[in-house]
């Protein structure tokens, strides 16, 4: 019976470090395309739709958008509409208390991606505030300040907690990494318009004439024949041509 109670009590302990250990396995291979399942398309799709909120408002309340990113991540895999054995909701999965008494927000409006990535950010800056680190701001946003605090402003002994914290600290690194890489890929084009003149100096264009620096983008060369401008008439000339037929027609009248 003992045996029995042991072996219970270790599969109750393992099952959430595995799960916590897969769900990371999940995140991180959808979203660098190592997997290709419905789950993995649905969390990029839902990606895809709700990024150009994060970052938006994640920059107007003045938190870093790739926190953001890495945290909903892990709360919700972008689903709007999860919500947890503990009633957590929406998009950043604020609790409804928490909701209700930081922001007068009621659970229904959590379902609203905009609100709750406000509200979500919101409250992570101020855990930021409270604790002045991330991983402790990480740390009371999944367990609690309390526990935070009790813990003597450490992170808490909790597996869960301890592995949310490293889970959304890798992806962050994650998110940054590919931001990187990303403004150099773009600067690629900018490097290669660079002149080098005869006399060994390097010059930039100073702004984009397709005719000098390459064909302008997204635009087919034109093979038909350039048609000749007619000769330009002086002023004295058209004046000449304007009396002629002023004469013209008023001496038929």
């Amino acid at each position: 019976m003992k045996k029995l109670i042991l072996t219970l009590t270790a599969a109750a302990l393992f099952v959430p470090a595995f799960a916590v250990a897969k769900q990371r396995a999940v995140v991180e291979d959808c979203l660098k395309g190592k997997r290709q399942t419905q789950s993995c398309y649905t969390l990029i799709a839902n990606y895809w739709q709700h990024a150009p909120t994060i970052e938006r408002v994640a920059r107007e309340e003045g938190v870093d958008p790739k926190w953001m990113k890495s945290l909903i991540a892990y709360e919700s895999m972008y689903n709007s509409r999860a919500v947890s054995p503990v009633k957590a909701t929406g998009l950043t999965q604020v609790m409804p208390a928490t909701a209700m008494g930081e922001y007068r927000l009621s659970r229904d409006r959590l379902y609203h991606p905009e609100t709750s990535v406000r509200a979500g950010t919101r409250y992570l800056k101020k855990m930021y505030r409270q604790f002045g680190r991330m991983d402790l701001a990480l740390a009371a946003y999944n367990a609690g300040p309390g526990r935070v605090q009790r813990a003597g402003n450490r992170i808490p002994n909790i597996a869960e907690t301890r592995a949310y914290v490293r889970n959304v600290t890798a992806l962050y690194a994650a998110f940054e990494q590919k931001e990187r890489k990303d403004a150099a890929q773009t600067t690629l084009p900018q490097a290669a318009a660079i002149q080098t003149a005869s006399h060994g100096r390097v010059t930039l264009p100073g702004k984009p004439t397709y005719g000098q620096y390459g064909k302008q983008p997204g635009k087919k060369p034109d093979s038909r024949p350039v048609a000749q401008k007619p000769p330009q008439k002086t002023a004295a000339a058209a004046s000449n041509r304007f009396q002629q037929e002023s004469a013209g027609r008023f001496s038929r009248q």
